[in-house]
């Protein structure tokens, strides 16, 4: 209060300190009625006291008609994934290019799931009505598919066997970086059945290959089907992780 009546420079500090706190965080401001609440009371206090304009930085009322709130809340239309073309120039990167390349799409789409987003899929078991949780989904979804489409692609065995050893690759470093939830869609991809019958192209693959990738299917097995067990063994591998990690999100792989 003091700080509004006495320092206009600092009164409009605080307003664009708020102001980023809508814009990055603005759906707690869509759920959370005690916070909306304030924020109006806040509005009138500033308003009270002269400031007008620095008042509508931080207007909640219009948060849906912002650019950068419709952008993230809008859904993928069904059949525009196959207007939309995406390379990630796969032959002309390094597994840990791409393995960052990677993590960097995960961890936009990671950062922008928040607790209520999570609470939303517990109570209700789907993520409908919760776009920001499908738009992850769809992202890992995608990049299994696009595993499968590198692998696949390739006319020759020996070809193929190149791209699965590069994505194991690919794997490891995921590994290497945290981001469990990108290295199990990857691994995903590779376990597909299209993929795991192709045994000439198997034989074109290094035996010591084949002992990573075997190891890498096992987790991704006992990822799907044993999910309590998973769950105490995962916490028990996230409490030796000492720096930022990305979770996996158990539901994409029911």
């Amino acid at each position: 209060m003091g700080a509004l009546e006495n320092n206009s420079l600092l009164c409009c500090k605080i307003c664009y300190l708020v102001r980023y706190w809508i814009r990055e965080f603005w759906i707690m401001f869509k759920t959370d009625t005690n916070l909306t609440n304030t924020m109006e009371e806040f509005q009138e206090l500033v308003k009270a006291n002269g400031e007008e304009i620095h008042c509508r930085l931080i207007d909640t009322s219009q948060i849906n008609a912002r650019d950068w709130s419709r952008k993230v809340t809008q859904r993928i239309k069904s059949n525009s994934s196959k207007k939309r073309k995406v390379s990630l120039l796969f032959d002309h990167l390094e597994p840990e290019e791409l393995s960052d390349h990677l993590t960097y799409l995960e961890f936009k789409s990671f950062r922008r799931i928040s607790f209520p987003d999570y609470q939303n899929y517990i109570i209700n078991g789907c993520v409908k009505d919760n776009p920001t949780m499908e738009r992850s989904i769809t992202l890992c979804n995608g990049i299994s598919q696009w595993v499968q489409l590198m692998v696949l692609n390739r006319p020759t065995p020996q070809l193929r066997a190149e791209v699965f050893i590069k994505f194991i690759h690919v794997a490891q470093k995921l590994h290497q970086l945290q981001n469990f939830n990108t290295l199990m869609a990857v691994i995903g991809g590779l376990c597909h059945s299209s993929i795991s019958r192709l045994k000439e192209t198997s034989s074109h693959v290094p035996h010591d290959i084949h002992k990573v990738s075997c190891v890498f299917f096992l987790v991704f097995v006992y990822f799907t089907i044993s999910v309590i067990k998973l769950c105490k063994q995962f916490r028990k591998t996230l409490s030796q992780v000492s720096s930022n990690f990305l979770n996996v999100l158990f539901q994409m792989f029911r």
